[in-house]
């Protein structure tokens, strides 16, 4: 499947619509705050549980939540007019310079 494929199924199935009460850019990010939270804590609970080896629950949960995590964000990308391969290609770019100038381990991108 292609990225921006997968991104227009995202917004196909969003279910939430913009209210007084919670933007949806604000929406978008705090949900995504906590899907990446929810994988943290298999993470955490890997280490704490298994000595950081991941059992198949815990690696079909995980993938579980990595999934909800990249539905947010490519509700969220197009919530801000990007393409998830846009988005992609960006980053692409900005790890090859990165590598080129030899920052790869740090914050070299150019604002």
């Amino acid at each position: 499947m292609k990225l921006n494929e997968y991104q227009n199924f995202c917004r196909e199935t969003a279910f939430f619509t913009e209210s007084d009460d919670i933007p949806t850019l604000a929406y978008l990010s705090i949900a995504l705050s906590g899907e990446v939270g929810e994988l943290c804590n298999w993470v955490k609970k890997v280490y704490r549980d298994t000595d950081g080896v991941v059992l198949s629950e815990e690696h079909k949960r995980m993938k579980g939540e990595l999934g909800d995590i990249l539905w947010y964000v490519s509700v969220l990308s197009a919530k801000l007019g990007f393409t998830l391969e846009e988005i992609a290609e960006y980053n692409k770019e900005k790890i090859k310079k990165r590598i080129e100038n030899g920052t790869e381990r740090g914050s070299g991108d150019e604002r």
